[in-house]
């Protein structure tokens, strides 16, 4: 009888193994142009996939902010990610804008939007955080700073990437787990 258990049990294993999902694989570029195969949550911490625009007055911004946050959050927890979706901006552009404001982010170009459309980033900055197996547990506003395009709180009081990371780290779920992002739209 008690073979009979264990050879179910194997098998549903195996079946449940053969059965689970493969990540996704994403043909991204760095900087100088070399291919970059990126697949969500195989680096064993959180990630945070920032999207950025060199032209975006919010990217600028935020750029401090996102420094902040890598104070806050030590690199062996959390790799921070900025995304330039698109061909719409050279690389010299880019490097402007990274020279100019310094993002502490690894910066990977999404030139065919296969990580944009595969998150549904929709504006400029948005913020993603997954996990270890690849899921997204937090979308959307870095903050409360912008409350609608053109209308900027004096005092942010609500950091909601920041209680994400804070959350997921402590091994809750973060509350919201989604924001509604405001910024400069996805060319």
């Amino acid at each position: 009888m008690w073979r009979l258990i264990t050879s179910v049990w194997i098998q549903l294993a195996v079946l449940g193994s053969c059965n689970s999902p493969t990540p996704p694989v994403f043909d991204l570029k760095a900087l100088d142009g070399s291919p970059v195969s990126k697949s969500l949550g195989q680096t064993g911490v959180l990630e945070v996939y920032f999207f950025l625009s060199p032209e975006c007055p919010l990217c600028e911004n935020y750029s401090y902010t996102i420094a902040d946050l890598r104070e806050e959050f030590p690199e062996d927890s959390v790799t921070f990610y900025g995304i330039f979706p698109g061909t719409y901006y050279d690389k010299a552009t880019i490097q402007q804008f990274l020279s100019r404001y310094h993002p502490p982010v690894e910066v990977l170009l999404d030139p065919e939007y296969e990580l944009t459309h595969h998150l549904e980033a929709t504006v400029t900055p948005e913020a993603f955080v997954i996990d270890e197996m690849g899921r997204i547990r937090y979308s959307g506003k870095i903050d409360n700073w912008i409350a609608r395009l053109g209308v900027k709180r004096q005092v942010v009081n609500e950091h909601y990437l920041s209680a994400a990371l804070t959350s997921l780290m402590g091994g809750r779920l973060p509350d919201p787990a989604r924001t509604e992002p405001v910024g400069c739209f996805i060319e």
